[in-house]
């Protein structure tokens, strides 16, 4: 009983169970915050659809005109942000091959200086080969990234030619309708961001569950372990106490409980049988008070085993009602029986 409440109390089961309880507090507050989130974007484009519609039953005529030159107007924006990309690729592609090319006019400087005293090896020929494809590679990345460069801008720059040369042509319209567009813009970069933060916050609750799924997985694995344990105590307990009671060949996890009782009282009688024979008593004399004297002792260890053996108990009753109910005979009836040498 003491070593399993101190299985219970183990620390590792405690530990798993406050990072548990840690989980679902933390999994409970950010669906909260997730739900929130999905309820102010629903709103918030529910209101931003309200309030386009008014301005597209006003403005109807011009924003159907001037959507040309604000759909212009946006490729020429993400081709600008794309030329931007390529810039800064270029640049770093430059920057890598104009290190590796120091490296190795360094390296070639160096040995030249030292010729003397150094010897050209196998090792100093391998770093020197490793350094000058490092400057090839570079080279193709920085010719690559030029080439996408000039694309990209050259794509820039027509597309900014022709948002000009709309803006020429449209300009009652694109001054009508300025402000549907703009509140169109002004609402999709609101409704980008709470889409934003909606993704993260269902990252955030994704991780807590694993986190939980991984703390319950480790208590379950812990739970397996103290079951293990008990089992394997419990079964060596047994067969110590069956052990003590001298009958060593009795195995506890062979058979039931049912037949380790039957077992237990077929060799105390066995053994009581063989010990009345021994003494020089007759089959016929087995229901004497001398019998039942000498059976005493079996049935002082049969109660020794009741304590393990729940249902031993009932049998040992069972036993001593039909010993019980045996005539007693007197003892002019015994029959005198010649003891071997």
């Amino acid at each position: 009983m003491c070593d399993i409440e101190e299985e219970e109390l183990d620390p590792r089961v405690q530990i798993q169970l406050e990072k548990l309880n840690s989980c679902t507090d933390e999994i409970n507050r950010l669906e909260v915050e997730l739900d929130e989130a999905n309820a102010h974007f629903r709103h918030t484009l529910s209101v931003s659809t309200q309030r386009l519609n008014i301005l597209k039953k006003k403005l109807d005529k011009a924003i159907e005109a001037a959507r040309p030159y604000y759909e212009a107007k946006y490729r020429a924006h993400r081709a600008q942000q794309e030329c931007q990309k390529a810039a800064i690729q270029y640049q770093r592609a430059s920057e890598i091959h104009q290190a590796a090319t120091e490296t190795i006019a360094l390296a070639e400087q160096r040995f030249l200086s030292k010729q003397s005293e150094w010897a050209f090896d196998t090792a100093w020929q391998e770093m020197l080969n490793h350094a000058t494809e490092k400057v090839t590679v570079a080279k193709t990345q920085m010719v690559e990234s030029q080439s996408e460069h000039r694309r990209r801008a050259a794509v820039f720059k027509e597309a900014e030619e022709c948002v000009k040369c709309m803006e020429e042509k449209l300009k009652s319209e694109i001054k009508k309708s300025r402000t549907y567009f703009e509140a169109k813009d002004r609402f999709e970069r609101s409704l980008e961001e709470i889409k934003a933060r909606i993704e993260e916050k269902r990252g955030n609750v994704a991780r807590s569950k694993e986190q939980y799924n991984g703390a319950l997985h480790a208590l379950e694995i812990i739970s397996s372990e103290i079951h293990e344990r008990r089992k394997t105590r419990l079964e060596l307990d047994i067969e110590r106490k069956f052990r003590d009671s001298g009958f060593q060949h009795l195995t506890p996890t062979s058979s039931t409980s049912g037949d380790l009782c039957d077992q237990t009282i077929g060799r105390l009688l066995e053994g009581s049988m063989g010990q009345l024979t021994d003494e020089g008593y007759s089959q016929s004399q087995l229901g004497s008070d001398s019998y039942l004297a000498s059976f005493d002792c079996s049935i002082s260890q049969c109660s020794s085993i009741a304590s393990s053996v729940s249902s031993l108990p009932e049998k040992l009753k069972d036993i001593e009602e039909a010993l019980s109910s045996t005539p007693k005979k007197s003892k002019k009836d015994f029959v005198d029986v010649p003891l071997d040498d």
